[in-house]
């Protein structure tokens, strides 16, 4: 259902992001029977926009028998008429069980490559073995064929292939696509009930960080044929960062890690960026992430005429936050924040700016930007700014991702601190 007129001028907010850059506004808008999802997974055939994965409930509570409760997986798969605001679901129900129990996952990652939507990993609780764990396994969807079968309520678990490894158990990581090379970046894996004490105290469990980027390609056959592995103890010991593609100086792409967590040192954030290209990272010198370090929704917009990238944050967790006097906040606790926040970069300069437009709500964790106008991007996901005519435009819109109170809610970790949002927030360039 459409907005009312009268909602249509709810709030209409705007702020330059710089003297040659859009001006952003955004609104919300409702779609019933949209799910109310964070840490999903998601493509987009034509107008249609496959979901799958993630989970129902807000933050992931402290207690071990209530942290990522089975109840709160996301059991159904969606499709969503962009144009028409209709939803399909399809429960997961009569699949395989090990397709059934990874596809419950949260924090798969994922990608989308022409019709096919690879997704790797993710956490949750198996119903087959009665654990959980991290999924070693690489599922393979056929986007057209699936789409098609749910709005038709037929079959479609046909329509899925699984290939399984033991590197392919990564959670919380990204997954990438460069010269026709897949890159699985960071993440780590988690085994056993999640526990805020560490595994001496309590329940059990095993965590490790890859520390790696995890290169394969795909063969004719469709089976992997993995590469050498990028290892950096150091710089790659991260998880639920932001990567963005990135367009360099030579005009090639790469793919960008910002932020992340955790220190090895400390339970904070990194504050560095990463460059990744081909078989190599760099870290990028002489700058520091203040915000934004946790993944969010976010747009990379790229200007051809300057050699500029744009990259907006929003909304989200992060160590630094402006309060209600305006001052800048820092807070060991990495609180939710209503930031929207710029990183600008060209050949030299790497530039963070926390822009005065805030979103109403302390929302954007675990949220996904989808674009809407693709004609717009390049194929790398990046919106190309020379492409935009002069007036407003709906890009996208920010879906799902995880609704706030209050800036800490996990200690003492009350479950209704937070929820899974639904309403969807639309996201308009205004190019003068």
């Amino acid at each position: 259902m459409r907005n009312s007129p009268l909602l249509l001028c709810f709030l209409i907010l705007t702020t330059n992001l710089s003297a040659q850059s859009p001006e952003l506004r955004f609104q919300p808008r409702t779609i019933p029977g949209l799910p109310a999802l964070h840490s999903f997974a998601w493509a987009k055939w034509q107008n249609k926009l496959l979901v799958l994965g993630g989970r129902t409930d807000g933050l992931h509570q402290k207690q071990p028998f209530a942290a990522f409760h089975p109840r709160y997986r996301n059991d159904s798969i969606f499709v969503i008429d962009l144009l028409t605001e209709k939803v399909w679901s399809s429960s997961l129900t009569g699949l395989s069980a090990d397709i059934k129990d990874q596809l419950q996952s949260t924090n798969m990652e994922f990608h989308q490559q022409h019709e096919r939507l690879l997704c790797v990993g993710g956490y949750g609780f198996g119903d087959a073995t009665r654990k959980f764990t991290t999924y070693p396994a690489l599922l393979e969807l056929q986007i057209p064929e699936i789409i098609e079968a749910i709005q038709n309520n037929q079959a479609w678990g046909k329509h899925i292939t699984r290939i399984s490894h033991n590197d392919l158990a990564v959670c919380g990581g990204h997954l990438g696509y460069l010269n026709n090379t897949y890159y699985l970046v960071g993440g780590h894996r988690f085994d056993g009930k999640y526990n805020p004490h560490g595994p001496d105290h309590g329940p059990g469990f095993t965590q490790q960080y890859t520390d790696q980027i995890r290169r394969f390609k795909r063969t004719k056959k469709g089976s992997i044929k993995w590469l050498k592995p990028i290892t950096d103890t150091n710089l790659l010991h991260r998880r639920d960062m932001n990567v963005l593609p990135q367009y360099r100086a030579n005009g090639t792409v790469g793919l960008t890690i910002f932020s992340g967590v955790f220190q090895r040192q400390a339970e904070l954030p990194y504050k560095t960026l990463v460059d990744i290209d081909d078989d190599k990272i760099k870290e990028v010198p002489d700058f520091e992430q203040r915000f934004s370090h946790y993944h969010n929704a976010h747009l990379p917009i790229y200007d051809r005429n300057t050699s500029t990238t744009y990259n907006l944050f929003f909304g989200g967790i992060a160590e630094y936050y402006r309060n209600e006097k305006g001052e800048i906040i820092q807070n060991n606790i990495l609180p939710f924040t209503r930031n929207i926040s710029l990183i600008t970069r060209s050949e030299n300069m790497n530039k963070e700016e926390l822009l005065p437009l805030e979103l109403p709500e302390l929302l954007g964790a675990s949220a996904m930007f989808i674009p809407t106008q693709t004609e717009l991007f390049d194929q790398k996901g990046i919106l190309l700014w020379d492409k935009l005519p002069a007036g407003e435009h709906h890009v996208g819109f920010i879906m799902g991702g995880i609704l706030s109170t209050g800036r800490i809610i996990f200690w003492p970790g009350d479950k209704d601190s937070s929820q899974a949002n639904q309403k969807i927030w639309d996201i308009y360039l205004i190019k003068k």
